[in-house]
């Protein structure tokens, strides 16, 4: 779920060149999302007010690494090192 928000917010910056804007951008969306989506009896809608609680108080180069890069996938360490060799 948090890779599908993370998709959106990439897919809706990507129309903004300017990377505060894009920023902002990111940050409007989920608030929006959260602000749409009602949280009783709804996963979804908490889900989304989780992600917007920690979005707020992200600060903007985690925003920026975490959700806006084009590629972010998870490795291990290891896979790392072994690849370098």
């Amino acid at each position: 779920m948090r890779e599908m928000i993370r998709r959106m917010m990439f897919y809706h910056v990507r129309q903004f060149p300017d990377n505060r804007q894009r920023l902002q951008q990111a940050r409007a969306l989920v608030e929006f999302l959260a602000n749409s989506v009602p949280t009783e009896n709804s996963p979804y809608g908490l889900l989304l007010k989780s992600e917007l609680e920690i979005i707020k108080k992200s600060q903007d180069y985690y925003l920026f690494h975490e959700h806006l890069e084009e590629v972010n996938f998870a490795r291990l360490f290891s896979s790392v090192c072994r690849a370098g060799r």
